[in-house]
């Protein structure tokens, strides 16, 4: 296949002309190729990091930041930019940029006892587990899921204290334990749990709603039977107690709970796993981070279009900042799993005195805490989305709301806020204006409380207009009063409210101006309360234009308001009609007047107010729609699902290193479109690409032919689950005459985690497969029918085919990772095969795109080199190996990128072979002719042989004590006896040339003529030989070799079935890495380390211990890493 580059300056000038006016420079930054020590000031040369931009940046430069994940903590201080000229973090071209509060979980999980839980050793404190990128529930008491909402749901899945029973039954400081059965028919009664919640250092930590609108989380101090104490709360009030329990491991009795053990250092964390899951297939990963922007003493830095997940971003003493476009999922959790209490969770803030700020066009979703704090004033949230706000609502500051801004004229607009645990949504501070909004599904986790909320100080000057205020058990909207002051002087207009459990307007205090509201279905309370607690209140306050069945100075009884201005009102009280029924349909949200409503034209011109009505009518209509005029609607205005996804779209990224060759790919991600994930790669010949012109370089695998069919269109080509694709990468991606490699690939969805088929592949036929999943799959475990086990991927990096046949190879045991396409081939019939999360190996594979170490396992592996290059023929022998071509025989296969090489291979059945799978019982001699190829490339690109002397070795040898083997040079007459010799010098032949491509798109190497050597199997008696196929005994061996750099191997041998693990220490006891943690058959094996951590950090050089442990047997050895 010939490839074509196609060079270009358009990309240069297009980037040039994309530049902003604004006097400053342009930094950029990738995480896949870039490093800190380049100038950063162009795409081909990108810092690496967010911080190392931020400390070079200054008034009016701009941060492009390219696709990929980043986990950083990016600290800025006295930075300024100016009005103008901010200082601007962005994504690049419209890529995602994923900033990640989390790290892999990827130390070994061991299952305790036969239980479903499981434990790991961490190195680093986490707050917050997720596993596929969902957030786990802290081990608690009572039980309560994410999954089905029920952490939403106190009166079913909290306990409860006597309170309401008996006001006198305890003080603060104590609670006693009332029994009940729940909704499902669960008994929530402490007392017949047995459990201990005051073990020293080791206390439960109660969240306690003790305060109707406030919660605390205090350690249990002591503990008997039904009752328990804790230090007391600030508020406390003799009605409506709730508390849950976490911080024990006893609490752990449901799937996808989790606990962390930090008394003594232990460091362990526990999950309780699904029935028959080994979480050690599972992709876990823990928040070690709360903040990812920290920002202190600096104006005009923008934030914009990012993805912030479990992590967020923090403003301090910061004027004039802008956070837009931006992701945040999971941004603030409470370190209650770390055994801090009383303590308030890090949110997204915006501290002291940070003014003019604004937060725009950004999603908020799934917290522990409150959402947002924006102190200073003339601050703005606009267009934002909110939703699943604060699931314990423990120990937040004020009244404890889901959003609370401080100050003075600040304006929340057009926002949308559902599912919330706080008693009251919104307070935004002295003389706010808050408009446009979509409000409902609210303050389920304390009570008292009201969506939008005034307290009495910041009611003078106070708008609250058209929003949308429904579906809650709170007030809509509330001008509250303590009881020693009075607010005045608020507005609340044109806000449409329904289904306001506790009534859709409460106004308290005087000189209010409530008109043109529209409230309906509060149930058993009124709709607008206009509540005159003392007397004097509302002497002048007015209220006209509104509609609301039930407009009253009482909360529930109709009781007249008979004090201030009072007209023009549509009261059902005084009605023979419900609202409803004069309304047009409100069963699809439509609460303008219906045809000939009461309520056209009944209403009073209001300057400012009413302005809106047109020449259809004598005077303005009553409630908040105009007849005649369009509805106004509330609520953010942009698409939740394909903006940022209606739940969180993972990244995941795959790193292409190495030079220009070829690759074979696929995707975690079912329908994954080639575009999307090749974007930083260059591609030609295809529309779509970065250029038509030239050969394309990307193919799919035509099946029924056999043959390549290359792709005509990046953006219309996806890619099924199970699919793989071959590609040639250029390293010169952007075409500016330097290498780009390593590159990182993204690809953004929800990963594949169901079984995966593929069938209907023909007879003899070959299927370029892919690992669907984001972890490594075992090959050997997957269900197959009709095919061979054996499976070979290319690799670049030595221009060769790794190859498996479930018991000798090159590919690191059959172990495929993810994005790495591998071919299989259908033998004895029509194949196929289905991948399940159950194949899913316990430890990972190589990606072939980049570099390789390699691996070689097996009963018998010849090694032949000559002059530099070197190749490899296998034998293994097993029950189902023949002396016939069989399943397990991997062919020698023709090289996609052919370079000058030695091809060495058996032949059997006139095909050549690179593993040669043998029947472990025979009796007599097999002989299998061995060849061996000498090629260099003519002008034409032919292979043609030559004559040279190669050296042969045994590389590796693992054979039944009954098997022998020795080599027969047919033209000498020489037969040498390969178990006593050091290496053995041969001779290739002229064989004459063969083309080494072909129409097929694989293809084995052709036989050319007779060989000249023959390896000679010789067969003993098995049964003299049984007893010792098998160890004896349990031995853990020297790795070799040491010292070493950068890989070693260790191997070990077990005499029966056994559970086995083996870990590096380093000389200070600590844990550095889990190599192994499986069930191991009887036999002989080996593990390698390359010298990293269970980060993937390399290791110092120094000295190690390597141990294996068993049920019967624990040994340790020292090893040496060098670098």
């Amino acid at each position: 296949m010939s490839v074509y580059r196609y060079s270009t300056f358009l990309f240069e000038f297009f980037l040039f002309l994309s530049i902003s006016p604004i006097i400053g420079a342009n930094y950029y930054v990738a995480t896949s190729y870039g490093s800190d020590s380049n100038n950063g000031t162009s795409i081909n040369t990108p810092f690496k990091t967010i911080g190392k931009a931020a400390s070079v940046m200054s008034s009016g430069d701009k941060c492009y930041i390219r696709q990929g994940r980043y986990h950083e903590t990016i600290t800025i201080d006295d930075l300024d930019g100016s009005s103008g000229s901010a200082i601007v973090f962005t994504n690049y071209n419209n890529e995602r940029v994923v900033v990640d509060g989390t790290t892999p979980i990827t130390s070994a999980w061991t299952q305790v006892g036969s239980s479903n839980i499981w434990r790991t050793k961490l190195s680093a404190d986490i707050w917050q587990l997720f596993v596929n990128w969902e957030e786990q529930v802290m081990a608690r008491w009572p039980n309560a899921k994410f999954s089905d909402d029920t952490v939403w749901d106190n009166d079913n899945y909290w306990a409860k204290g006597t309170i309401d029973d008996d006001e006198n039954a305890y003080t603060n400081g104590t609670i006693i334990d009332d029994p009940y059965t729940n909704s499902a028919g669960t008994a929530i009664d402490l007392s017949a749990t047995g459990f201990d919640l005051d073990e020293t250092n080791k206390q439960a930590i109660a969240i306690l709603n003790l305060g109707s609108f406030k919660t605390w989380s205090r350690l249990v101090t002591s503990h008997s039977g039904n009752t328990f104490n804790y230090a007391t709360v600030p508020t406390w009030k003799t009605k409506h107690h709730y508390y849950y329990l976490e911080g024990r491991k006893e609490f752990l009795d449901q799937e996808g709970e989790w606990w962390y053990d930090t008394y003594n250092n232990a460091d362990s964390l526990y999950y309780y796993a699904a029935n028959g899951v080994n979480p050690n297939r599972l992709d876990f990963r823990g928040k070690v981070q709360s903040y990812a922007f920290s920002i202190t003493g600096s104006q005009y830095v923008q934030i914009k279009n990012l993805e912030f997940f479990a992590t967020t971003v923090y403003f301090s003493n910061g004027d004039n900042c802008l956070v837009y476009g931006c992701n945040f999922m999971y941004p603030s959790c409470s370190k209650r799993m770390l055994r801090t209490v009383d303590t308030e969770p890090e949110m997204t803030k915006f501290a002291s005195g940070s003014s003019g700020s604004s937060i725009r066009n950004c999603a908020f979703r799934n917290t522990d805490g409150i959402a947002l704090e924006m102190w200073g004033g003339t601050d703005t949230v606009d267009n934002c989305y909110f939703n699943k706000i604060d699931y314990s609502v423990a120990d937040n500051s004020s009244i404890m709301l889901t959003i609370r801004m401080n100050g003075t004229s600040n304006v929340f607009r057009k926002n949308t806020v559902h599912r919330t645990g706080a008693s009251a949504t919104v307070m935004i501070g002295d003389a706010g204006l808050v408009e446009y909004n979509n409000l409902y599904d609210t303050g389920h986790l304390q009570s008292d409380g009201s969506m939008i909320q005034f307290m009495e100080g910041q009611q003078d000057g106070a708008i609250c207009r058209y929003n949308w205020l429904h579906d809650t058990e709170k007030y809509g909207a509330r001008f509250d009063h303590s009881g020693t002051a009075d607010g005045v002087n608020g507005i609340m207009h044109h806000n449409l409210a329904w289904n306001c459990e506790s009534g859709g307007i409460m106004v308290k205090g005087d000189n209010h101006k409530i008109y043109n509201n529209t409230v309906l279905n509060s149930g058993s309370k009124n709709d607008i309360i206009v509540l005159q607690i003392n007397s004097g209140d509302h002497s002048s306050t007015i209220v006209k234009n509104n509609a609301a069945d039930k407009i009253a100075n009482h909360r529930t009884n109709n009781v007249a308001i008979d004090f201030g201005t009072y007209t023009n009102n549509w009261n059902g009280y005084n009605e023979s009609v419900t609202l409803n029924s004069i309304l047009t349909d409100t069963t699809n949200n439509d609460f303008s007047p219906g045809t000939s409503s009461p309520l056209i034209d009944a209403g009073t011109a209001i300057t400012g107010i009413t302005d809106q009505y047109t020449n259809n009518g004598s005077a303005p209509d009553i409630g908040a729609y105009e007849d005649g005029n369009s509805n106004w609607t509330a609520g953010h205005d942009w698409n939740l699902g394909t903006t940022f996804g209606n739940s969180w779209v993972p990244i995941h990224g795959a790193t292409i290193s190495g030079n220009s060759g070829f690759r074979m790919l696929s995707s975690p991600v079912s329908g994954t479109k080639l575009n999307d994930l090749l974007e930083e790669l260059w591609l030609q010949g295809i529309t779509g690409g970065d250029v038509t012109d030239g050969s394309a370089n990307v193919w799919m695998l035509d099946l029924a032919s056999q043959s390549w069919s290359a792709v005509s269109n990046i953006a219309s080509q996806s890619l099924t689950a199970g699919q793989g694709f071959l590609i040639y990468v250029f390293d010169d991606v952007d075409y500016d005459g330097s290498s780009d490699l390593p590159v990182d690939l993204y690809v953004s969805g929800a990963h594949n985690t169901g079984n995966v088929s593929i069938g209907s592949i023909p007879q003899n036929s070959y299927y370029l497969a892919g690992n669907p999943y984001i972890k490594t799959i075992d090959w050997d475990d997957v269900s197959k029918t009709n095919l061979s086990s054996v499976i070979s991927v290319w690799d670049d990096a030595t221009s060769s085919w790794k190859t498996w046949n479930g018991s000798s190879g090159d590919l690191s045991n059959g172990l495929i990772a993810p994005f790495q396409g591998f071919w299989v081939q259908a033998s004895g019939g029509v194949g196929s095969f289905t991948i399940q999360s159950d194949d899913i190996a316990t430890s990972a594979g190589s990606f072939l795109g980049r570099t390789t170490n390699e691996e070689q396992t097996g009963s018998l592996i010849l090694s032949l080199s000559a002059n530099n290059h070197i190749d490899r023929v296998y034998l293994t022998f097993n029950e189902v190996g023949q002396t016939y071509h069989d399943i397990a025989d991997a062919e020698k296969l023709l090289p996609l990128n052919p370079t000058p090489r030695l091809a060495a291979m058996t032949i059997t059945n006139n095909s050549a072979l690179k593993i040669n799978n043998l029947p472990l019982e025979y009796s007599g001699v097999i002989s299998i002719p061995l060849e061996i190829l000498s090629l260099q490339l003519d002008s034409s690109g032919s292979f043609v042989t030559f004559d040279e002397e190669v050296h042969l070795i045994q590389e590796y040898e693992n054979l039944p004590d009954h098997i022998t083997l020795s080599l027969l040079d047919s033209h000498t007459g020489v037969e040498y006896d390969m178990q006593n010799s050091g290496g053995i010098n041969l001779v290739t032949e002229e064989k004459g040339s063969f083309s080494p491509t072909s129409n097929l798109a694989i293809e084995p190497y052709p036989i050319l003529g007779e060989q000249r050597y023959q390896l000679l199997v010789h067969y003993g008696n098995l049964e003299k030989g049984k007893d010792n196929l098998l160890p004896s005994s349990f031995k853990l061996h020297q790795n070799y070799p040491n010292p070493f750099n950068p890989t070693t191997t260790i191997k070990y041998d077990i005499p029966k079935l056994s559970e086995v693990r083996i870990v590096v220490h380093d000389l200070m006891g600590r844990q550095v890495v889990t190599l192994l943690n499986d069930t191991k058959p009887a036999g002989y094996h080996k593990v390698t380390w390359n010298g990293s951590n269970q980060f993937g950090d390399d290791v110092s050089s120094g000295m190690y211990i390597f141990s294996i442990h068993s049920e019967e047997y624990n040994f340790s050895k020292k090893m040496i890493f060098i670098k």
